[in-house]
């Protein structure tokens, strides 16, 4: 497998026709086997998604499931690789563009992950902290008024 910025090669040439391989342009290629390529995925992102694949194969991460047993993320992932390898991804542009790739690659258990550390990053944190946190712009008063309209639960206190 080689994770270069043009695609994923799979020198085996019998890749499973699933879900992954319908977000992704596979091609043939004489010698080199199938060339699939990965629009939405940079090839920082794939060298750990390929690091997080190679795990799984051998020891698949355990469901997350909800109620969580904490509420910090060690509390929740109990196996030492899977919560080495999230934390290891300080910056959290790079955990989005981490869902980003799993979720257009469909690798469930990986975006899960991904999705817990966001989740456990906004624990406890005011509305203002989590729009910093996803770059969400202030409404105006207009849509916030439209906004409590239809979804008046979110502002509830």
């Amino acid at each position: 497998i080689d994770g270069g910025s043009s695609g994923l090669h799979d020198e085996k040439n019998d890749s499973q026709q699933d879900q992954t391989n319908k977000n992704m342009n596979p091609t043939s290629t004489q010698d080199q086997g199938t060339v699939i390529t990965l629009p939405k995925v940079n090839s920082t992102i794939l060298t750990q998604i390929i690091n997080f694949m190679k795990h799984y194969n051998n020891e698949p991460l355990h469901p997350i499931t909800a109620p969580f047993q904490g509420s910090k993320l060690s509390d929740i992932i109990t196996q030492e690789w899977y919560l080495n390898f999230i934390q290891s991804i300080q910056e959290k542009q790079l955990i989005f563009q981490l869902i980003s790739s799993a979720d257009f690659m469909d690798i469930e258990s990986l975006l899960n992950l991904g999705c817990l550390v966001v989740s456990t990053d906004m624990m406890g944190k005011s509305a203002e902290e989590i729009r910093d946190i996803l770059k969400i712009e202030k409404m105006s008063e207009e849509e916030e008024l439209k906004a409590r309209e239809d979804h008046g639960w979110m502002f509830s206190e």
